[in-house]
């Protein structure tokens, strides 16, 4: 699937619209939908990932003063399940579209168990659960216009409780691994990565959330 994203990069280059999207013919979440063993390659890529940004997530922040923490597009729940394991008062909610939320079970399968962690699926675009006071967007933005990235926002801010953070952890783009995870966003997607500065005009036009901070995962 990824190589006719980069058969078709010049459509990308010329456009700024997603060469990905364009070469299916609809954008890329809703090939996953009708395409379930794309979907499966596609988040098993993201999970090798994660499991190096969990570390850094987990190192960069201090969780343990939360109650709830609502993992928006926490894809099968690495992250998630690396931050119960090392806070132990620490409450859990993963919100992620149907076809990856069944896969998360395996990770998170003993909080489900002990009541420490539940579940949604849902489009974040649409809705995020209700009753965190911490919200983690982990490589979310990135993949998301303006538009969007304010819908989630004002989802955001309509779900989390009166004093919660919302934590946004992407790839920093001042650095090697950055300039080349932005050309693969233009690639798949025609997003980029936005500075740290730029965080906060995205949601301008949305009622202040406490942008706490900006993780920044650590290369490998």
């Amino acid at each position: 699937m990824g190589t006719r994203g980069w058969a078709n990069l010049r459509h990308a280059l010329e456009t700024s619209e997603g060469a990905l999207d364009d070469a299916l013919g609809m954008e890329v979440f809703a090939h996953f939908q009708q395409h379930p063993g794309d979907a499966a390659m596609f988040d098993a890529a993201m999970s090798s990932v994660s499991r190096q940004e969990a570390i850094a997530i987990r190192e960069a922040y201090d969780f343990s003063q939360f109650d709830t923490l609502i993992d928006v597009g926490g894809g099968r729940g690495l992250v998630l399940a690396s931050l119960l394991e090392t806070n132990f008062n620490l409450c859990g909610v993963l919100c992620e579209l149907p076809n990856v939320a069944e896969s998360a079970h395996p990770l998170l399968g003993r909080y489900l168990t002990d009541g420490r962690c539940r579940i949604e699926a849902g489009d974040l675009c649409t809705a995020v659960p209700t009753g965190g006071d911490a919200y983690l967007l982990k490589r979310v933005f990135v993949v998301l216009d303006d538009d969007r990235a304010r819908r989630v926002l004002r989802n955001c801010r309509d779900a989390i409780a009166g004093d919660g953070r919302l934590l946004v952890a992407e790839p920093d783009p001042s650095t090697l691994y950055g300039r080349l995870y932005d050309v693969f966003m233009l690639m798949a997607h025609g997003t980029g990565l936005r500075a740290e500065a730029e965080m906060p005009r995205t949601s301008e036009r949305v009622s202040a959330i406490p942008i706490e901070s900006t993780a920044r995962p650590k290369k490998t």
